[in-house]
């Protein structure tokens, strides 16, 4: 996931970039979580895939891996008031962030239903 996040580039990046870049770099793994876990880009659940990797990212954030930020979900990932930016070690200045609005253009409620973004990524979406 380190590297992941690294090659995102400099900055911090919101959690469903982080996502999105880890699915498509290892698509069987992240196939194999939605799968077990689910997304919610599939169903509405609790704990889905992308609990999962938070968690991991948390966990790498702890260990001084990667750098955590808190901050709003955007976009596709809106629905969440509360999501996680993540950046490399050491982390620059805040207000070199990306969205997951910003990225994709995804500013829409008729785009997060509809996110083709997502579906690309995301099995089963």
């Amino acid at each position: 996931m380190p590297a992941v996040v690294a090659r995102l580039g400099n900055g911090w990046f919101e959690y469903g970039l982080v996502e999105r870049a880890y699915a498509r770099e290892d698509p069987d793994g992240f196939r194999r979580m939605v799968q077990r876990w689910g997304h919610t880009a599939v169903e509405k659940k609790r704990y889905t895939a992308s609990s999962y990797l938070a968690g991991t990212l948390g966990r790498l954030s702890s260990m001084g891996l990667v750098a955590y930020h808190p901050g709003k979900g955007s976009g596709r990932w809106r629905y969440n008031p509360d999501i996680s930016f993540w950046a490399t070690v050491p982390a620059g200045p805040w207000s070199e962030r990306t969205t997951w609005e910003e990225r994709f253009h995804d500013a829409t409620g008729d785009t997060y239903v509809a996110d083709e973004e997502c579906k690309r990524y995301v099995p089963g979406a």
